[in-house]
C-alpha cells in the first residue's frame, strides 16, 4: 500500500492559495497550509 501525498502554489497576482487545516487534525491543527490531497494506491 501506498499513500501519495501532493501539495502545489498557485500565486496569481502575487497572492498565495492556502487553506487553514480543521481543528480536528491530529497533525498542525489549525495552521496554513498548501492547497493538496492524498490518495491511498492499494
Amino acid at each position: 500500500m501506498f499513500i501519495v501525498n501532493v501539495e502545489g502554489a498557485v500565486l496569481p497576482e502575487g497572492k498565495w492559495l492556502v487553506s487553514r487545516r480543521s481543528e480536528q487534525e491530529e497533525h498542525a491543527s489549525g495552521m496554513l497550509s498548501l492547497v493538496g490531497g492524498k490518495i491511498d494506491i492499494s
